[in-house]
């Protein structure tokens, strides 16, 4: 369903912005011929590119120009406009000619029609609707109606999705490939133990006196480990998954320890201190939860490879989760590797930037782009002492209240 028409600003140019004397463009039957201005006026109006239409306080097109024509039919003129462009036997309930009629507000509203009536495909729309002329009496006459053909514009935002879809896939089958190390140790535990648990449960069925009590717990802890083991492959082929994923509610917090135990085994071997400081009850937001771990999974790989380097002093890794404004839940990544440059925090974001000798530079590209696409946004700040901070912010449903709750900490070494 479309979103309702609403009184807003027109990104694809001022559309309505017509003489209120174009209703008069076309002599009605019994008129007087129209003036050279008129005439003139009118044949530029035929020229144009757009489908201009003319519709009077029933919803009847009165007037078309030759766009429009050539692309309804030449019985346009006299039908409604519901008809015409919806293939409706009503109004549809964004119809911005009826709400133009309503209060003389100028109204945008993009639109999608399922098969055009020039050529048979699909088409979409973005439509203009200005009060025309009014009656004696002030009440709004006619309704200039000014529709313009963005299917190329609507294919192009698709097709760069699609890119980015195809671009963020790769980053996530990258980052799991470096990851594969720990990703096999993840699952040697619960592996040896099923292995480990299975071969007790043989020597006590084959003992003279075997213990139903110890081989049903033995085969309870083999049911556990093989379960986390498939959980640890679900995970890894959720986030290497080639799919579009849809937004849906969203409990941060989760999101970070989810992404926390990915990274258990590169936290250890880089002899990483961990500390996760999430309030109980931030609010969920509304995002695709496989996009907010690839971020959150590139930001905190990003800070346990810069300290790695770090030689003399602590390695620690703070993620925190925070409502620093009524708006949006914010989460924080800090780390107290070498810091960056302070003329590189901006360039960090750009594609193909890379302080890595081996780094493709795209993954910092693809996390702002996934902000955006959420509405919020990522940034890098210089710590006071050493190290970075990367934060991101999401915002909250409009409905959702503002949770103001204290912190509870949760360290790990």
């Amino acid at each position: 369903m479309n979103p309702p028409a609403e009184i807003q600003k027109d990104p694809y140019g001022e559309l309505g912005s017509l003489p209120a004397r174009v209703a008069e463009l076309e002599p009605l039957e019994g008129q007087a011929t129209l003036t050279d201005s008129e005439a003139m006026l009118a044949g530029i109006l035929h020229a144009l590119g757009d489908y201009i239409c003319i519709v009077d306080e029933n919803l009847t097109i009165v007037w078309a120009n030759k766009m429009a024509t050539a692309s309804f039919g030449p019985n346009l003129v006299g039908g409604n406009c519901y008809r015409a462009y919806h293939r409706r036997d009503r109004p549809c309930e964004n119809c911005v000619a009826a709400l133009v009629l309503q209060d003389g507000q100028t109204r945008h509203h993009e639109y999608h029609m399922p098969a055009h009536a020039g050529d048979g495909t699909e088409r979409w729309f973005w439509c203009t609707a200005s009060l025309a002329a009014r009656h004696r009496d002030r009440r709004p006459k006619t309704v200039i109606v000014v529709s313009r053909d963005i299917t190329e514009h609507k294919n192009a935002e698709e097709r760069s999705l699609r890119l980015e879809v195809e671009l963020a896939h790769a980053a996530r089958v990258s980052t799991m490939g470096e990851m594969v190390v720990g990703i096999a140790h993840e699952l040697n535990q619960p592996l040896t133990a099923v292995a480990s648990r299975a071969a007790a449960c043989a020597l006590a069925i084959g003992s003279r006196n075997p213990e139903p009590a110890e081989i049903l717990d033995d085969l309870a802890e083999i049911a556990s480990q093989a379960e986390r083991a498939g959980e640890i492959i679900r995970r890894f082929r959720f986030l290497t998954a080639k799919r579009q994923f849809k937004p849906s509610s969203l409990d941060v917090n989760e999101v970070v320890r989810e992404v926390a135990g990915f990274l258990r085994h590169d936290i250890h071997m880089n002899r990483v201190a961990l500390c996760l400081k999430l309030p109980p009850k931030i609010p969920p937001v509304l995002a695709v939860s496989v996009q907010i771990q690839q971020v959150l999974l590139n930001l905190m790989r990003n800070a346990i490879e810069a300290m790695s380097t770090v030689e003399d002093g602590e390695r620690k890794l703070i993620v925190q989760t925070s409502m620093n404004s009524p708006e949006a839940v914010e989460v924080e990544v800090r780390d107290t590797g070498p810091g960056v440059e302070e003329g590189d925090l901006e360039r960090l974001f750009e594609p193909f930037f890379t302080r890595k000798g081996e780094g493709l530079g795209v993954g910092l590209a693809i996390c702002r782009t996934i902000m955006e696409v959420h509405g919020g946004r990522v940034w890098a700040t210089r710590n006071p002492k050493r190290g970075t901070t990367f934060r991101f912010t999401l915002p909250l449903p409009e409905s959702e209240p503002d949770d103001g709750n204290p912190t509870q900490g949760l360290c790990s070494r």
